[in-house]
């Protein structure tokens, strides 16, 4: 007489395995185009049926939290690197360009981020894994002397609220006025950079303004 656990066990495992390329090819489509993308996509992008994918996320939001969850798990490991790099500078700096790199370069995640009446509490649940890593670098900055005593946390979290909101992340120009940024908030023990992109053509500024006016 066969097990009943043997014959339970591989579908199990096909299950997970099915679920791991799901969140996979939905983490990047939703980093592509945004949350809405059908799941006819994420299923071809995974190689299952979408049959399949409704059968592991029957809620979308199911799904966009998963993903969410896992990219805020991931910053917060980046913050923790972040706060054992021997340079405070270094260290500051390398964690405020990672999370303005996840908001630009996952628009997924970066429309989470903007629709508090839907994920209001996934939301606070980010801000509460990343500020205490964010005020202890820029405590330890302050510390080490390398950025102003009168710029604190939220000035940062401004900062980064700013640039992604204002400037179309396939711009690449939020990189160029963080620097700008940067420059401004550091002491003369840091040496001062090129900046990074160019200044911006009248294409990307006319980009611009059709944008905030949507």
């Amino acid at each position: 007489m066969t097990d009943s656990t043997e014959l339970h066990q591989p579908l199990r495992r096909d299950a997970a395995r099915n679920r791991e390329l799901i969140v996979a090819a939905a983490r990047d489509l939703f980093a592509e185009s945004g949350l809405d993308v059908p799941y006819d996509d994420i299923g071809r992008r995974a190689g299952v049926g979408v049959a399949t994918v409704y059968r592991r996320f029957p809620q979308r939001d199911d799904l966009i939290v998963t993903l969410f969850d896992q990219r805020v798990a991931d910053l917060a490991k980046r913050g923790d690197e972040a706060l054992e790099m021997e340079d405070a500078w270094t260290g500051l700096r390398s964690f405020v360009e990672k999370v303005m790199t996840a908001q630009a370069g996952d628009r997924g995640f970066a429309q989470v981020l903007t629709r508090s009446a839907l994920y209001g509490r996934r939301v606070e649940t980010c801000a509460g894994q990343l500020h205490p890593r964010l005020a202890a670098l820029v405590e330890r900055a302050h510390q080490a002397g390398v950025i102003r005593p009168d710029i604190g946390t939220a000035d940062f979290e401004m900062l980064m609220t700013m640039l992604i909101s204002m400037v179309h992340p396939n711009t690449g120009l939020w990189r160029r006025y963080a620097a700008v940024f940067f420059d401004g908030i550091t002491t003369d023990l840091v040496p001062r950079e090129r900046l990074p992109a160019d200044q911006p053509t009248e294409a990307d500024l006319r980009q611009l303004v059709l944008r905030w006016a949507h």
